[in-house]
């Protein structure tokens, strides 16, 4: 009995890592998306990925998207002079990313914030109250991270709260957009009656 409960642990257990190899895959800059076994190679200057299925491919972060390893997204992310796969902690306008602070250290323990406009800023830990304002330019959160409402230990909530001002800024900057383009298109219809009824 003893044999069979073993024998049923470890094909449950080489299942479950089969079937979290076969979740891993690599997208390219090109588009193409690569599946199977991925290893992120940490290097000095640039990280490599190594996906292994039929056969090994082997590609450097310049050439690489996107990487799904271990039920995470790793972007690659050019800081400090060096190209280095980062693990997506939030993603938005303003995201999360977190880093090996040295090729030789397996933890992601090194965190930085990136905006889409390519700004960014390391986790401010012990000037979050100065740096996180500056940073964001937002004054509803610049308001209460200053008066000690959020702080840094609310880093996650207040980066959501940022890309939710950014969404709905975008949305009204949109519509407004879309009412000057029809306001335009009013006018030059108008334009063309009154020109045509001079003709």
């Amino acid at each position: 009995m003893k044999s069979i409960t073993l024998t049923f642990l470890l094909t449950a257990a080489t299942l479950s890592v089969q079937s979290q190899q076969a979740d891993d895959y690599a997208v390219t800059v090109r588009g193409d998306t690569l599946r199977g076994k991925v290893t992120l190679l940490s290097f000095e200057k640039i990280d490599q990925v190594q996906v292994k299925n039929d056969k090994k491919t082997t590609l450097t972060a310049l050439q690489i998207r996107a990487v799904k390893f271990n039920g995470n997204i790793y972007r690659p992310v050019t800081y400090d002079s060096k190209l280095r796969f980062m693990k997506v902690l939030r993603d938005g306008y303003l995201s999360v990313l977190a880093y090996q602070t040295t090729p030789t250290n397996s933890s992601y323990d090194g965190i930085l914030l990136m905006k889409a406009d390519g700004a960014m800023m390391e986790n401010p830990r012990l000037a979050f109250r100065r740096a996180m304002p500056e940073f964001l330019k937002d004054p509803v959160l610049a308001d209460s991270i200053e008066a000690g409402l959020l702080t840094r230990n609310d880093l996650m909530h207040v980066v959501d709260q940022y890309n939710h001002h950014i969404r709905v800024n975008t949305m009204a900057r949109m519509r407004e957009q879309v009412t000057v383009a029809k306001a335009n298109e009013n006018v030059m219809s108008l334009i063309g009656k009154i020109g045509g009824a001079h003709v």
